[in-house]
């Protein structure tokens, strides 16, 4: 039996109310040496990822389908949560795998906490 993966709330962590979701939430750092900030900032998502039942899945592999950060990988923890660190927008997708199941695709979805 082959079951579906769900990717959930994969968000950015740290929105401030006052500014849009999609920038940075801390101020661009000082010029050093005369040289601009850089133009990119990494941000921080998390996610969970869970089965069409709603249970946790454990080893779940995330990937970063494009983007600077094409490639990147982790896996979910027992809790079937995740964590990456990089360069992301709005357009950038992942993919959920685990032996088993059908992959899932997501984009990030705006959830502050």
């Amino acid at each position: 039996m082959v079951g579906t993966l769900a990717l959930l709330a994969i968000g950015l962590a740290g929105c401030d109310s006052n500014r849009s979701p999609a920038a940075p939430s801390q101020p661009p750092p000082p010029t050093v040496n005369g040289a601009p900030p850089p133009t990119q900032v990494g941000i921080r998502i998390s996610g969970t990822v869970y089965d069409t039942a709603y249970h946790y899945m454990a080893g779940a592999r995330i990937e970063v389908i494009d983007g600077p950060q094409a490639g990147m990988s982790t896996e979910t923890d027992p809790w079937g949560e995740f964590a990456l660190t990089g360069v992301f927008d709005l357009t950038t997708r992942f993919v959920a795998t685990r032996d088993g199941h059908l992959p899932a695709t997501s984009t990030l979805n705006l959830v502050c906490a």
